[in-house]
């Protein structure tokens, strides 16, 4: 670890930025292999895509309709609306979707973590769109809609909450407990 660590400061310091992995999911990748580096080996769930990941990294996710639940992981960027081939996106041609395809009580379709990203998905299907709990995510241009109760619930969150389109959300379309 101290290795490592020794290696970024000199790179920082030569003016160079370390590279961090990119882990990649797309729902119908060939495979025979399934390691995230590539689109040809890429995970076909969401949760997998973000278990490998770690801080500081980005897991890019090719359209299509992942009917799954999430749970964000701490320092880890989730970026939906790839095309799946080379590093194409586009959120409103490539739609991607995480479906939680459970509506009922504490069913959230996204539960964040904190300084997590989500960026560019339909999030749909749950309780609760997204829940954030004493944490600080960053919940950008997503479609949240279609969840029974909020599209976003925050309790003791100091969340980041932009340019997200939240409709058709039960009764609320964000809650804020503090």
């Amino acid at each position: 670890m101290r290795t490592l660590a020794l290696l970024i400061v000199i790179l920082l310091l030569a003016g160079v930025s370390p590279a961090f992995a990119v882990v990649h999911v797309k729902h119908d990748s060939p495979g025979p292999v399934f390691n995230g580096d590539s689109w040809e080996t890429a995970y076909h769930n969401i949760q997998a895509g973000v278990n490998e990941a770690t801080s500081g990294e980005e897991v890019l996710v090719a359209r299509g309709d992942y009917q799954e639940k999430v749970v964000l992981k701490a320092g880890v960027t989730l970026k939906g609306g790839y095309a799946g081939i080379g590093d194409t996106r586009d959120v409103a041609t490539y739609i991607t979707a995480i479906d939680a395809g459970d509506a009922s009580t504490n069913s959230n379709t996204v539960t964040s973590a904190n300084q997590a990203a989500i960026d560019g998905f339909t999030i749909t299907g749950g309780y609760t769109g997204v829940f954030c709990a004493s944490n600080s995510p960053i919940i950008s241009n997503n479609l949240i809609k279609g969840n029974t109760v909020a599209g976003v619930w925050l309790t003791s969150s100091s969340a980041s909450v932009t340019d997200n389109i939240i409709e058709e959300n039960g009764p609320h379309g964000i809650i804020c407990w503090f």
